[in-house]
């Protein structure tokens, strides 16, 4: 196959450089020769455009990216969000500046998508001036605003979300471009616009730490009006945004309404017996027992040793195993990662002949045809 003598090898060193790799690490990741990538990047040979598509699936650019001359300038090819996260994060590892990338360009292609079917009334984002209120009355008002009402499951929220002009996507839990492993401290981000704001909230086995995450990532949009990630850590930092991040969606997961339904005076210091007397309240809540702790101690109804006691004792459990699972329902999957409000917006387009089937494949996680006609009967209700 005919190699490319246009391929720029500035531009993949900095890709390289970029993603703190060296040539031996990439040539196991995209199957080419570390040979191959050597000469190419010395200036010796090019590289065939077959090539040059595995580089750019692996560093989220387009094969022309590594034909085009000069080299890259992060302002050029980044927006002022991902270079916002970078400043956070100097070493953020490949994998998430991937789906960091991703979600930007699924936002664009929605934005494109709704100039292709004449969108008249489009979503505004218009949320309340929650900067610089307390969390407790910025949740209160952030819940106003999404009209919440006995919402409690993450898919319910997300979807008062997104009737918000905010676009909530959630990783996936099968290997792939989609995935944050479950080992990786990232647990999600949020990229501010003016206009279809993103989060994006890691698959996680509980639902409850999903539903957390949402509503931590929403606290970061409507109070301080940035972008962000969040780690693991996050959950318990005592850093400023961090700590009204977490106080904002303990108060937006669980009004104070709801918290007094709760009697105290009956609850037990054993941990077992506490997880057990909580379960209701977590069930109807669609939140873990630790947001409720926290909820009660900031309410200075609990203890503070009573939660310490409890985290040695939860943190002592076995970890919940996977359960695996297989790929029947792939069609579905586009719905889980990009939400209802995107699928139907496409699927609205390519009904209306707005939008190839190749393009509606690519905008919906590159499904194959068979399931992409398949998840056209599925919201037919067929």
């Amino acid at each position: 196959m005919e190699r490319l003598k246009a391929f720029n090898p500035q531009r993949l060193q900095w890709c390289m450089a970029d993603a703190q790799i060296d040539a031996g690490h990439l040539a196991r990741d995209v199957g080419i020769s570390e040979r191959t990538l050597t000469r190419a990047m010395e200036g010796q040979t090019g590289l065939t455009f077959i090539q040059l598509q595995r580089l750019g699936k692996y560093f989220g650019r387009t094969p022309l990216f590594f034909l085009e001359q000069g080299v890259p300038e992060p302002q050029q090819i980044r927006s002022p969000q991902f270079r916002t996260i970078l400043n956070q994060q100097h070493n953020l590892d490949q994998k998430i500046k991937r789906i960091i990338q991703l979600a930007e360009w699924q936002r664009e292609a929605y934005i494109d998508l709704l100039d292709e079917i004449d969108a008249e009334e489009r979503i505004q984002f218009d949320p309340p001036d929650l900067v610089g209120i307390t969390p407790s009355s910025a949740a209160r008002q952030a819940r106003e605003w999404l009209g919440i009402q006995n919402e409690s499951s993450f898919e319910q929220y997300r979807a008062a979300i997104e009737r918000r002009g905010i676009l909530v996507f959630r990783t996936n839990g099968y290997a792939g471009k989609w995935q944050i492993p479950s080992a990786h401290p990232t647990i999600g981000f949020s990229l501010y616009h003016s206009s279809y704001p993103i989060i994006v909230v890691r698959k996680e086995s509980v639902e409850a730490r999903q539903t957390f995450t949402l509503a931590h990532e929403l606290g970061h949009l409507l109070l301080f009006r940035e972008s962000t990630i969040d780690s693991v850590d996050s959950l318990n930092s005592h850093a400023r945004k961090e700590r009204l991040a977490n106080e904002f969606a303990g108060y937006f997961l669980i009004p104070q309404a709801s918290l007094n339904q709760i009697d105290t005076l009956g609850l037990s210091d054993e941990p077992a017996t506490l997880e057990a007397q909580l379960q209701k309240f977590r069930r109807l809540w669609g939140v873990s027992t630790d947001t409720i702790l926290i909820r009660l101690i900031a309410s200075n109804r609990l203890e503070q040793i009573v939660y310490d006691e409890f985290k040695v004792w939860r943190d002592s459990r076995p970890a919940e195993e996977s359960q695996g699972g297989n790929r029947e329902w792939r069609h579905r999957e586009p719905r889980h990662i990009l939400g209802d409000t995107y699928v139907r917006a496409v699927l609205q387009a390519l009904d209306a002949n707005k939008l190839s089937i190749v393009k509606a494949s690519k905008y919906l996680d590159d499904l194959k045809l068979t399931d992409l006609r398949q998840l056209e009967r599925y919201y037919a209700g067929a």
